[in-house]
């Protein structure tokens, strides 16, 4: 079992009880059983008259959640479980953060949620200084798996191992070579084109070789500067911004407009309240990545995505795609808006709130977002049909 740690990233737990807030926590059944009967269940049961833990129509079993935060933090903001059990009783998901272990065909890969503010900062050890517990976290736990079986990436395509790990390597390079969004731009184009290509072909499944011609030639046009495209990522970060913000689902689409039309906005969950300027200027960065402090934060942040491989996770690969192209957008706009709303606080406040917003409502609360993701990924493929080569 070889481990690769994502490079030059620290961490420590400084007890912040962060993690503990803003979700419920999906509890395994080894845990379920230790903390089911417990007296500390019992306790939890009596002081507050509700059951710590709750079982889904799934038949799954979660956390409770008391105003934002986990039931099982004491008023010293500590896991009661780690406390009164023990730390192994704990669900695998608390044990684990921000941890985000990911074993594929090339080794075990050990990334890192930016929810967390050491890893933010990134303050602390070494991530490879953790080996040894989370080797034993891999051993108890079957993480899931990704790379033996071919990639799901679109239009009833997939892809295989070496043809992923050629994408996840081209972009890589080209995020070093260029601004982020014309490097995912030119990903997107060029795996756009391959599916589009080959979407008749008995086979399934792209390999490296079909890819490989695409991803090796050099780009024939500037897709970032493509007035639709252009047109299509300002609606599709608008509408990103809006389920973001809205309390209730039917407060999406006013927010949407909101922005488009550049009237004043009500972001709630952000607490600000104002007239934005015009989406486009959330687009592009610099020509060159290095050119600012937040563009640098905006390239680790998707070199660390890539790294815990999300292009794989849950979606076809076109609409994770699709989703990371936002992400630049997205980190702009609320490092702008935390900007306006806190102007006295530094540059790294205002791309560590950025970053809560990517981690917690683009990336883990995703029932809302999918269909944009997918809706995204669609309409550039459409727009891509009709481009010249």
């Amino acid at each position: 079992m070889q481990l690769h740690f994502l490079a030059d990233q620290s961490f420590e737990c400084r007890d912040c009880s962060r993690c503990c807030r803003n979700w419920q926590i999906h509890v395994d059944e080894v845990s379920r059983d230790k903390i089911r009967g417990s007296a500390l269940e019992l306790r939890i049961l009596q002081q507050t008259g509700i059951s710590p833990l709750e079982d889904m129509e799934d038949g799954t079993c979660r956390t409770v959640r008391r105003e934002g935060s986990c039931i099982f933090l004491d008023e010293h903001e500590l896991c009661r479980i780690h406390a009164e059990i023990d730390r192994k009783s704990k669900p695998i998901g608390c044990r684990q953060y921000p941890f985000m272990i990911r074993p594929t065909p090339d080794g075990v890969m050990i990334g890192v949620s930016f929810y967390c503010p050491s890893v933010q900062r990134n303050s602390g050890r070494p991530l490879s200084d953790y080996a040894g517990e989370l080797e034993e976290l891999i051993r108890e736990y079957g993480y899931r798996s990704v790379g033996f079986e071919p990639i799901a990436a679109g239009l009833g395509l997939a892809v295989d191992w070496p043809a992923y790990r050629l994408i996840e390597q081209r972009l890589t390079r080209w995020l070093a070579e260029s601004a982020p969004d014309a490097a995912l731009a030119r990903a997107i184009d060029t795996l756009g084109r391959a599916m589009l290509v080959h979407q008749s072909r008995s086979d399934r499944v792209l390999g490296e070789d079909v890819l490989g011609v695409l991803f090796d030639r050099p780009p024939t046009h500037r897709l970032e500067e493509d007035e639709v495209l252009g047109t299509l990522r300002e609606f599709f970060l608008a509408a990103m911004v809006g389920t973001i913000e809205a309390p209730h689902p039917e407060m999406a689409r006013p927010i949407t407009e909101a922005l488009l039309e550049g009237r004043e906005v009500d972001l709630t969950r952000s607490g600000w309240r104002g007239t934005l300027p015009g989406l486009y200027v959330f687009l592009h960065g610099p020509e060159s990545g290095s050119a600012s402090e937040l563009e640098q934060g905006i390239l680790r942040y998707l070199r660390a995505l890539l790294f815990r491989k999300f292009l794989t996770m849950d979606r076809p690969l076109i609409d994770n795609l699709a989703a990371l192209s936002l992400i630049p957008s997205v980190l702009r706009f609320y490092h702008f808006v935390d900007g306006l709303k806190r102007p006295q606080a530094s540059h790294d406040e205002h791309l560590h709130m950025a970053y809560d917003h990517a981690e917690l409502h683009m990336l883990t609360h995703v029932s809302g977002v999918n269909p944009l993701f997918a809706g995204f990924a669609s309409a550039y493929l459409d727009q891509l049909s009709l481009l010249p080569e």
